[in-house]
């Protein structure tokens, strides 16, 4: 019985790291076939799009755990909220492009005060499932991609960094490649923590 857990365990990490070596090795390639780096950075370029879809396949699994039977629905529901807020900040250039440069966030309010009113009318629950969650797969890779795309990417793109290095003529495509492609990482992780939970909310189904 143990055999074909380790080996369904080692498949799902094997296909996670393949996942983001894919993502990294095709803007390798798009930059080697000669592919502007401005171009593969700008808001409707190829790696704010990966990142789109990264973060919003996390957060509707972390919706659909929230909706169907299984334990941790309430942390699911706020993770859920969380990913659709970060997946409309990704959006803010269309609001823009519209003529409503502060429309994505209004429009984030609405998840962002679903989460609230979810930790507010539940908060034992939450912190119950929270710590049941915390000793989790799911938990680190989580972890991992929140600290990646709300810190390191933060700090990969600041000026400071860059300007001393490079020159103020020179430093934005690299600032700008380094901190996407440190974002996009992040989000693949976010997206792997999502698969993680959905396998083991699968593996709890079957007993």
């Amino acid at each position: 019985m143990r055999t074909p857990s380790l080996l369904a365990t080692a498949a799902r990490w094997f296909a996670y790291a393949a996942l983001l070596a894919a993502c990294l090795q095709g803007i390798v390639a798009a930059a080697a076939g000669g592919a502007a780096p401005g171009l593969l950075m700008r808001d409707d370029g190829p790696v704010e799009t990966a990142q789109l879809v990264f973060v919003s396949l996390a957060s509707a699994s972390f919706g659909w755990l929230a909706a169907t039977a299984g334990p941790g629905r309430t942390l699911f529901r706020v993770l859920a909220c969380l990913g659709f807020v970060a997946a409309i900040r990704e959006l803010d250039n269309e609001f823009l492009v519209h003529g409503w440069r502060e429309g994505w966030v209004w429009t984030a309010m609405v998840p962002l005060a679903l989460a609230a009113v979810t930790v507010l009318r539940s908060p034992r629950v939450l912190a119950e499932e929270l710590g049941e969650f915390l000793g989790t797969a799911a938990a680190g890779l989580l972890f991992a991609g929140f600290v990646v795309v709300v810190v390191d990417a933060q700090l990969f793109g600041q000026k400071a960094l860059w300007i001393p290095l490079l020159g103020p003529d020179a430093y934005r495509p690299v600032k700008d490649m380094v901190e996407e492609v440190t974002e996009l990482v992040g989000y693949v992780l976010l997206a792997c923590a999502a698969a993680e939970a959905v396998a083991a909310r699968r593996r709890a189904a079957r007993g």
